[in-house]
């Protein structure tokens, strides 16, 4: 059978959202204790909270993403509503943001990948974030009902590795635009 342009869409939304969601986690885990200055930076929450906060973090964002990726073969409830959790935290993070824009706060780190972050604050970030936000909303059940009943584990394969190869590109061509201010920075 013929995967439907639906299911597609579906797994490309899962492979990239969960990707990003993996990846950032991960980077914040790596150095907790830096991640947890950014998150202090930001001045919204308690200075008490803050420790559990960033801790707590990271593993959802981990959990998002991996659940994401493996509802994509399993069709356990669970997993299919992680989508749920992305949006959560992609509204959060784009609540966080945008307050701190709005206090005039633009000079910090973002955190979003961790320490392999440096990006500053801007509506563009809020951008991309409800960006996300937007793709997310397309791994849930009652957007891609469909889709879940049209799937066979190879075809699932080769989309999700079509997401991954995506989620590569976008990841390398950041990494150029990266390096490039990099050395313009320094000539």
């Amino acid at each position: 059978m013929t995967p439907s342009l639906l299911w597609i869409v579906a797994v490309l939304a899962k492979t990239l959202v969960g990707g990003v969601l993996v990846v950032a986690g991960t980077g914040k885990l790596l150095d907790r204790g830096e991640f947890s200055q950014t998150v202090r930076r930001f001045r919204i929450l308690p200075g008490v909270i803050v420790p559990a906060f960033a801790g707590a973090l990271p593993i959802a964002e981990i959990l998002a993403g991996g659940s994401l990726i493996s509802s994509v073969f399993l069709q356990w409830r669970v997993v299919a509503w992680s989508g749920a959790l992305a949006i959560a935290l992609f509204a959060l993070f784009g609540a966080a943001i945008t307050i701190s824009l709005a206090r005039g706060i633009t000079d910090i780190s973002c955190g979003c990948f961790g320490k392999a972050s440096s990006r500053r604050l801007s509506w563009g970030l809020v951008g991309r974030i409800c960006f996300f936000l937007l793709v997310s909303v397309l791994t849930l059940p009652s957007v891609n009902q469909q889709a879940l009943t049209d799937r066979s584990p190879v075809a699932s394969l080769q989309v999700m590795f079509m997401g991954l190869a995506l989620f590569g590109l976008v990841w390398l061509f950041r990494g150029i635009r990266t390096a490039q201010s990099l050395q313009v920075d320094l000539e």
